[in-house]
């Protein structure tokens, strides 16, 4: 039986505008346990984790959730 592990992903966003759509989409995510941002700095904290083999499939659709948001 395989691990869970936990992970955390940290990015500053270029943009926070409508991100509270975008922290629904997040919390979606099968995996997410938490998602925090700081509005001052910009910085998004996601926690997730499951199963070591799921953890990269769920950094995958995180980033492409938080996309429109980094560029």
């Amino acid at each position: 039986m395989t691990e869970t592990s936990m992970a955390t992903l940290i990015v500053t966003l270029h943009t926070t505008d409508g991100f509270e759509a975008t922290k629904r989409k997040i919390l979606k995510i099968r995996g997410v346990n938490d998602v925090e941002l700081n509005y001052i700095s910009r910085k998004l904290r996601v926690r997730y984790g499951g199963r070591a083999d799921e953890n990269e499939e769920i950094l995958f659709l995180i980033q492409s959730v938080i996309t429109p948001h980094t560029q």
